[in-house]
């Protein structure tokens, strides 16, 4: 499955530009078919997502929750799968949901392509200031690595 792994340098302070060799290595490693996407604003993920819609099968955050979040919200209610290679500085929703931390650890289960499907029923819009500026209730199903 081919996998558009978006990457946002300005998560963890940075770290997350620092790791991107890291990440090439071990996407090569475990032989992935992926493209890496160095996010420029949040109008940008949401661009990169929609422009490539069709070329990907998986679309993976290389950052933080607000990097997923942005992801998750283009991507509800398709038949397009998720990922998350956590780098933020709190990791709240990969910690909810047991994704480990280790970049290794995450592309070992790219590789496995193992899939969980979540449920979630309130979708909270927030705007480039954190401000709530849209929010409503959806039944949806989220493939996520």
């Amino acid at each position: 499955m081919k996998s558009l792994i978006i990457l946002n340098p300005a998560s963890f302070r940075g770290k997350t530009i620092e790791s991107r060799e890291k990440l090439e290595e071990l996407l090569k490693k475990y032989g992935l078919d992926y493209k890496i996407h160095i996010s420029k604003s949040t109008d940008d993920i949401t661009h990169a997502i929609k422009s490539n819609f069709d070329n990907f099968t998986n679309f993976i955050s290389f950052g933080g929750d607000g990097t997923l979040h942005y992801i998750a919200n283009v991507l509800a209610g398709t038949d397009k799968n998720i990922g998350c290679i956590p780098m933020g500085s709190g990791n709240d929703i990969a910690k909810n949901m047991s994704i480990p931390t280790d970049i290794e650890k995450c592309c070992q289960i790219l590789k496995k392509s193992k899939i969980k499907n979540i449920f979630s029923k309130n979708l909270y819009n927030y705007n480039q200031h954190n401000h709530l500026v849209h929010s409503h209730q959806k039944n949806l199903q989220l493939p996520i690595f």
